[in-house]
């Protein structure tokens, strides 16, 4: 996940999940063995959205979160990350230089 990703989805709708690939700094994969990880997300207005994100490849970093209908019923625009905390209380978070982009676009239904 960089800072430069925005993941777009409309109104209501609750499909495609976000998926990612968390990386360290360096560029090499996040080894999320034993680890939790949440989406943490933040509107200029302070709108705020913290979700738990499921790991689907521990090794290759590789992670997934589906949001609900109530997590996108109002059109807005989220600065993102992921907060990592592991098994023995470490925390990183990707990524982590800024932020990614959460757009929820106006739906015409």
């Amino acid at each position: 996940m960089t800072k430069n990703t925005v993941y777009r989805i409309k109104r209501h709708d609750t499909w495609p999940p976000l998926r990612a690939t968390l990386v360290q700094a360096d560029g090499a994969a996040l080894k999320l063995d034993g680890a939790t990880v949440w989406l943490i997300a933040r509107t200029a207005e302070g709108q705020s959205l913290r979700k738990s994100v499921d790991i689907i490849d521990a090794q290759s970093g590789r992670v997934e979160c589906r949001l609900s209908a109530v997590d996108t019923g109002m059109p807005a625009r989220y600065r993102a990350e992921f907060e990592v905390t592991f098994s023995d209380g470490q925390k990183t978070t990707v990524p982590n230089d800024d932020y990614f982009s959460i757009v929820i676009v106006e739906d015409l239904g």
